[in-house]
């Protein structure tokens, strides 16, 4: 089930303890890992791959915040970054790394979104209905209009607003089929950078936190329910690595969940 060209097609965990954080996924949301020699560890939902889990501190000494950094899926890598500069976003150039050809990227606002050109075997393959599987990402953004330019021109995506949604909620689709969201930064926030949030699909969010919280991981937004879309929360591993659990509700498409 590999990811097309401009879809979200990988996530990336990088963490000060990898080897910590495996034991705590493996926890929460039933991953396995195999090795990738000299780097990190390939992330496996249900035995097929959906990402990698990494040190964040790089061989050069660059030490990066705990996160989860999201890769969509392009066909050529340096085309992409060329268009992604002219946009107004960052990339850096094409760098080739394992079964493929990644670029470092952000859009204007800084929130961070990487490319990646896959050589054979190098796509995500895991089911994204799956337990623990990442299937939705929503972007948190100021400037909701300028981001949805961005990726208009970039990808392709088209928009849509959600109805119902408060505070306003925009869905983002790839050749019809519903990929993510955009949520408006809100008073009630605070002062948040913008950045990529990643869905990890569940059958029970309430036993997903009971997990979290014995894995020692916290809890930022208790379980609730949103009607018509499903039932959603936001929890931290121990690391400080921010995700979303969400379990849709029944006959439910993927998303979108509005009010997170």
């Amino acid at each position: 089930m590999e990811r097309p060209a401009g879809h979200f097609c990988w996530i990336n965990v990088v963490t000060p303890n990898p080897d910590a954080d495996k034991a705590f996924y493996g926890d929460v949301l039933g991953w396995t890992f195999r090795e990738i020699p000299g780097m990190g560890w390939l992330v496996l939902v249900d035995g097929q791959q959906a990402g990698g889990i990494f040190p964040n501190v790089t061989g050069d000494g660059t030490t990066h915040h705990p996160g989860i950094g999201v890769m969509v899926r392009v066909d050529d890598a340096a085309a992409m970054a060329a268009r992604m500069r002219t946009l107004g976003g960052r990339a850096s150039d094409p760098i080739p790394v394992g079964l493929g050809i990644m670029v470092d990227g952000a859009d204007p606002e800084g929130a961070g979104i990487d490319l990646w050109q896959a050589g054979p075997g190098g796509a995500a393959q895991h089911d994204p209905m799956a337990e623990g599987a990442p299937f939705w990402f929503e972007l948190l953004s100021r400037d909701v209009p300028r981001a949805v330019a961005f990726y208009r021109e970039l990808f392709g995506w088209t928009a849509a607003p959600h109805p119902g949604g408060d505070p306003p909620y925009t869905v983002l689709s790839c050749g019809g089929e519903g990929i993510g969201g955009i949520m408006p930064v809100t008073p009630a926030m605070g002062n948040p950078p913008a950045f990529w949030g990643v869905y990890m699909h569940v059958h029970d969010v309430d036993a997903a936190v009971a997990r979290v919280r014995a894995a020692h991981g916290s809890v930022c937004l208790e379980p609730h329910d949103i009607p018509g879309v499903g039932r959603i929360a936001g929890v931290v591993s121990p690391r400080e690595v921010m995700f979303y659990l969400m379990a849709p509700a029944p006959m439910a498409p993927p998303g979108p969940p509005p009010s997170a």
